[in-house]
């Protein structure tokens, strides 16, 4: 392959971060996205006026509504980075809900058997966590480096079996009321405490914002993250230049199972949950995926994107009370938001995946 004017041009793309067109473009895609949703509310004969303020006062329109969301978001964070830095890389990383899950179980059980003092079960909940969502995460990356399975088939496949699995776990350690719906809950050390008496928002979201920040500094100002980066645009270029694809692939895939560990146990382990239950923390892996494409793949569009859909869950009860609108209505308008949002996410990843193919077949010929 040759290396010269072309490949710096390749570089400068996969170096440039998010730009104002991109973020004009989201903006208004996310009108858009309110626009048909203020349609369907009203041909369904609701008010969408009312649905649309209610949305935007109980989500942002209060300190505790802002802590709502706030709080939704600082998990969400966390998976959607596990989504980016995968997508990053040319990956395709959907296993990040049974990753979660099986960080949040982790979690869990770190704060059932041990009560040290929180400075030191803190630490412990977040690497156990994140050990959690690694060895989940480790199967499929270990498929995809040295056998080439394609890694979206076996991370959906592993997200049945965690699902599943914790699922019977958690009958295990059911809460003392006899009540298998959930497990016990964790010792008071082990969770993430509130920031404020009035709301919802505990110092998960430093932890997020940290991982944010490292996720960041990995991608743009390390050798690490500029492999990723080329790896994700051209593996070839990747390859002449030294990169070992099966070690990228096992080292990208194993920090974003450990990254959605974590924002498992970020929910699990939160001050108005603190215990595990399969039934509240499903979708917590999946919107993180979904945060990643509204943030077009960037850390910092993943964090805009974590606000936007902890806006979107923070509201719905709300909206519900306010319209009389079913659930189901007011879960269709928000994906109407949510997935016209995530539009330029997901042209930037299919143009990405098309890119690889056709260096591929490049290398071919």
């Amino acid at each position: 392959m040759e290396l010269g004017q072309s490949e710096e041009t390749e570089s400068a793309k996969i170096t440039a971060t998010i730009d104002f067109q991109k973020v004009a473009e989201s903006i208004i895609l996310v009108l858009i996205g309110f626009g048909i949703s203020a349609i369907v509310i009203q041909v369904a004969g609701y008010s969408a006026v009312t649905a649309l303020s209610t949305l935007v006062q109980s989500s942002i329109g209060s300190p505790s509504g802002l802590s709502s969301t706030l709080w939704e978001a600082t998990s969400l964070t966390m998976t959607g980075l596990a989504a980016t830095i995968a997508f990053r890389a040319g990956l395709f990383n959907i296993g990040v809900e049974g990753q979660a899950y099986l960080g949040g179980f982790m979690g869990f059980l770190v704060g059932y058997y041990f009560s040290f003092p929180t400075v030191i079960e803190i630490p412990l909940v977040i690497i156990a966590s994140a050990l959690g969502g690694l060895l989940w995460a480790l199967i499929p990356a270990f498929l995809k480096a040295y056998r080439d399975v394609n890694e979206v088939v076996t991370t959906i496949m592993m997200n049945y079996i965690g699902s599943y699995l914790v699922s019977y776990l958690q009958t295990i350690y059911k809460s003392p009321y006899g009540n298998a719906a959930y497990t016990s809950q964790v010792n008071p050390t082990a969770q993430f405490m509130r920031l404020f008496p009035w709301g919802t928002l505990d110092n998960g979201i430093i932890v997020s914002l940290i991982g944010l920040a490292v996720v960041y500094f990995i991608l743009w100002y390390t050798t690490i993250g500029y492999s990723i980066r080329v790896s994700g645009y051209n593996p070839f270029a990747a390859r002449y230049a030294g990169v070992n694809p099966k070690r990228m692939t096992l080292f990208v895939m194993l920090l974003s199972g450990s990254l959605a560990g974590i924002g498992g146990a970020l929910f699990t382990n939160s001050s108005i949950i603190g215990h595990f239950d399969i039934t509240t923390i499903t979708g917590v892996g999946l919107n993180g995926i979904t945060v990643s494409l509204i943030g077009q793949i960037h850390p910092i569009g993943t964090l805009l994107g974590a606000l936007l859909v902890g806006a979107m869950v923070a509201s719905t009860p709300f909206i519900e009370i306010a319209t009389g609108m079913p659930p189901q209505l007011v879960q269709l308008i928000t994906g109407i938001i949510v997935v016209a949002a995530s539009i330029p996410g997901i042209i930037t990843m299919l143009r990405t995946a098309l890119n690889r193919w056709r260096k591929s077949t490049q290398a071919k010929e």
